[in-house]
C-alpha cells in the first residue's frame, strides 16, 4: 500500500491508562523480523515478517485488517515505546522514537507465524522508503490488528487506488473462498504500469494527470449496481467520501457501503497520522467503536479546510 495514515491507527504497549481498560482482545504488540522482500508487480514490493506472536494472530472475519508497523529511524534499533491514554506514546530518553504507519495484512501464515506487507511504490513517505530497502534480517515493530466486521452479503463491489490494492486482492482471495460473489473490482491507478494481475476482471481507472480520485468517481457514476450490493471503497480520502456520497444517490442504493481514507492529497502523511493517533486514545477510554476512525480520515479534510 502506498503511505497509509488513516483507518485505523493504534498506539502501542500493554495496558492503557490508568483504570482496568487494556487493548482489545487479541491485540499483540513486539519486534519482528524480516524474512523476505520481493517485488510482486512493477510498483509494488511485498515484505514478509515473521514474530512468534502471528503463530496465534486473529485477524478476525472481516475484509482488509489493519496493522500497525513501527519502523525505526536509519541506524537506530526498534524500541518498542510505551502507551497510556494521557501521554500518548512515550520512548525511553535518548531513544529515537520509530516512525508509526498503519498497513494492511495482505496474507497471513500462522503455521509460517508471518504476515505479508504489500507497499505500493507509488508514493514518497517512511513506509516506502522501509519497504524498498527492508532486508532479510532487518527488525521492524508491530501492533494489532484493526479487526473489522465481516460485509453482509450481497454482490460485491470493490473500488479503490494504488493504496487499496493489498486490501483489494485479500478480500478477492477471501470472496472466492467464501463464495461471495463478486460483481465489480474497480481500480484508479497513474498509468498502466501500476496494474497488477488479480485474478478476476478489473476496470483500471488511470488518472493521466487528473486530481487523485476524479477518474474513479467518473467510472461509478456510469455503474450500474444490481440491487443488493456490497460496497467497500479506500483510499485518498475525498476520492472515498465521493464515492460513498455518489452512491448513496443512486438508484437503487448499495444496502451497504463501508468507505475508509487511506490517505489525503496533499497532507503530509505525520500530520493526519498524529491525529488518528489522538482519537484512538479517546476511542479506546470511551470504549466506542473503532469504526469512528474510518470516518474521522474521510472528513479530516472538512475539518482542516
Amino acid at each position: 500500500m502506498a503511505e497509509r495514515a488513516g483507518g485505523g491507527g493504534y498506539a502501542t504497549g500493554g495496558r492503557v491508562g490508568s483504570g482496568e481498560r487494556t487493548l482489545p482482545p487479541g491485540f499483540v504488540t513486539g519486534v519482528g523480523r524480516v524474512v523476505a522482500a520481493s517485488d510482486v508487480g512493477p510498483r509494488l514490493r511485498r515484505v514478509v515478517v515473521q514474530a512468534p506472536e502471528f503463530e496465534t494472530l486473529d485477524c478476525g472475519d472481516g475484509p482488509a485488517p489493519g496493522f500497525r508497523v513501527l519502523i525505526p529511524s536509519s541506524g537506530h534499533p526498534v524500541v518498542m515505546p510505551t502507551a497510556s491514554l494521557e501521554a500518548g506514546l512515550t520512548y525511553p530518553d535518548g531513544v529515537e522514537p520509530s516512525t508509526p504507519r498503519t498497513i494492511t495484512v495482505r496474507r497471513h501464515d500462522p503455521v509460517a507465524a508471518t504476515i505479508e506487507i504489500d507497499v505500493a511504490m507509488t508514493h514518497d513517505g517512511v513506509l516506502v522508503d522501509w519497504a524498498s530497502s527492508a532486508a532479510v534480517g532487518g527488525e521492524v515493530g508491530f501492533a494489532g490488528p484493526r479487526r473489522f466486521p465481516p460485509l453482509p452479503d450481497g454482490p460485491l463491489v470493490l473500488l479503490g487506488d494504488e493504496s487499496a490494492l493489498p486490501a483489494i486482492a485479500a478480500i478477492i482471495e477471501t470472496s472466492s473462498r467464501d463464495r461471495i460473489p463478486l460483481f465489480h473490482v474497480g481500480v484508479e491507478v497513474d498509468t498502466s504500469a501500476d496494474e497488477i494481475e488479480l485474478g478476476v476482471p478489473v476496470a483500471w481507472y488511470r488518472r493521466d494527470g487528473q486530481t487523485p480520485g476524479a477518474a474513479l468517481v467518473a467510472g461509478v457514476a456510469a455503474l450500474a449496481l444490481p440491487a443488493g450490493a456490497v460496497v467497500w471503497v479506500a483510499g485518498e480520502a475525498r476520492m472515498a467520501r465521493g464515492v460513498r456520497r455518489l452512491l448513496e444517490q443512486t438508484s437503487p442504493p448499495p444496502q451497504h457501503i463501508r468507505a475508509s481514507g487511506y490517505w489525503r492529497a496533499n497532507t503530509a502523511s505525520d500530520e493526519l497520522d498524529e491525529k488518528i493517533l489522538e482519537l484512538t486514545r479517546e476511542l479506546v477510554a470511551s470504549g466506542d467503536s473503532m469504526e469512528l476512525l474510518d470516518e474521522f480520515a474521510l472528513a479530516f479534510e472538512e475539518r482542516e479546510d
